[in-house]
């Protein structure tokens, strides 16, 4: 009988620790997936997850970042045209057909900075993100003034 609430014990408190493993390891995921990142003074859209961050060249000049997201080309194109505020980047370019499920671009500006946002279905129900920046061709040649 001994031997049998022995191994009861450890049993629960074997059961006991998985759980609280699974409940931990839950909330440690369930916070990096709710993060948004931000590229070029931009947050993405809620849950997109980066697929390649490029500085070409000179990042004050040119970059880019491609992203996924989880929501349809449309949905990802409102969201990116309603979160301006704040920015400091102006619509340049609007989309040319806010309906489209296939592919927006959306054309940006601050300064002399352009950035271009190309929103392409994945096929699966989701969207591709791709930010191009393109800044001053002539930022940090000498004798230039600023």
């Amino acid at each position: 009988m001994r031997k049998s609430a022995k191994r009861k014990l450890f049993f629960a408190t074997f059961s006991l620790l998985i759980l609280l493993g699974l409940i931990f390891n839950y909330y440690i995921n369930s916070g990096k997936r709710n993060q948004q990142k931000t590229y070029f003074d931009l947050k993405t859209a809620p849950e997109a997850q980066t697929v390649e961050d490029l500085r070409l060249f000179d990042p004050a000049v040119n970059s880019k970042a491609s992203l996924h997201a989880g929501v349809s080309v449309s949905l990802a194109a409102r969201w990116y045209l309603d979160h301006l505020a704040g920015t400091g980047w102006i619509l340049d370019v609007p989309p040319q057909n806010p309906a489209d499920e296939q592919i927006q671009m959306i054309q940006l500006r601050k300064g002399v900075d352009t950035l271009s946002i190309s929103l392409i279905n994945d096929g699966k129900g989701g969207t591709d993100v791709i930010f191009e920046k393109v800044g001053d061709q002539n930022a940090g040649e000498e004798g230039e003034d600023p």
